[in-house]
């Protein structure tokens, strides 16, 4: 009897050593095999600094940023923080991503995403019958400071895909929006259908945006201390670029910051 006590005894401990040996390595992994996630939306340029955000990686201690002139270019470490947030000041267009790191360990890097070091702030807004015969829109006068070291391609007239969201200020929630167009001859009452406006590097300029839609500027009119404006206008990041990148700049009435924020969406 007591052999057989002893018996089941060894053969408990053995499976309880064979359990543990297969969840140590599991738990030896750690964060290697996860990747970080960062949030394009609310990543951007704001008051001079480079903001990033991304999702948190469970038993991570750290993140290591990085980032690089173009997506496929050579990476070079840019910080090390201990949250999932970023705020460092910064000029350029980079790319950048963020890996998870714990002790040794580091997780996979996260997808890159683009930051362009611009800024852009609505200067006037107003409503005009001015332009094609019949019509009625707002106009708004956009300050944009490029403080890259890549020209921004604005595309002109119907081509611009751009948007205005009219902002409730107490929920700050977009309560209307609309598509607009840019005045390429930089005429406020004329709308002109070109090759666009190019900011140049490390210049500003006064961009026209002209919206045809009456109920926008009505609604803004009838309470403007109810609203405000935010303009999302997308751009090419210098010349000989085939692609239009996915992030805008975005130029607001209360603040400036290169990425749409996500009140926007």
């Amino acid at each position: 009897m007591v052999r057989r006590r002893a018996f089941g005894l060894l053969a408990l401990i053995l499976m309880l050593t064979l359990f543990c040996g297969m969840i140590v390595p599991a738990q030896a992994a750690g964060i290697t095999s996860k990747t970080p996630k960062i949030n394009a939306a609310k990543s951007t340029y704001l008051d001079g600094r480079v903001v990033l955000k991304w999702g948190k990686v469970s038993g991570a201690t750290g993140y290591e940023v990085y980032r690089a002139a173009s997506k496929a270019g050579k990476y070079v470490k840019f910080a090390t923080v201990k949250t999932n947030t970023l705020k460092k000041a910064a000029t350029g267009a980079y790319y950048y991503k963020v890996r998870a790191v714990k002790g040794k360990q580091k997780s996979k890097f996260s997808a890159p995403v683009l930051v362009f070091a611009a800024t852009a702030v609505i200067k006037e807004v107003g409503f005009s019958s001015v332009g094609y015969v019949g019509t009625y829109g707002m106009l708004a006068s956009v300050n944009v400071s490029n403080k890259s070291k890549k020209d921004m391609q604005f595309l002109g007239g119907y081509a611009q895909k751009a948007t205005v969201y009219l902002i409730d200020r107490k929920t700050n929630k977009p309560v209307n929006s609309t598509y607009m167009m840019l005045n390429t001859n930089n005429d406020p009452y004329g709308i002109s259908i070109s090759d666009g406006i190019t900011v140049k590097a490390g210049k500003s300029q006064t961009l026209w945006y002209h919206v045809m839609e009456y109920t926008l500027w009505t609604q803004y009119n009838s309470d403007r201390d109810s609203y405000y404006f935010i303009l999302s206008m997308p751009f090419y990041p210098g010349k000989g670029t085939d692609e239009l990148i996915t992030m805008s700049i975005t130029a607001s009435q209360i603040k400036a910051q290169s990425s749409v924020p996500s009140v926007a969406k």
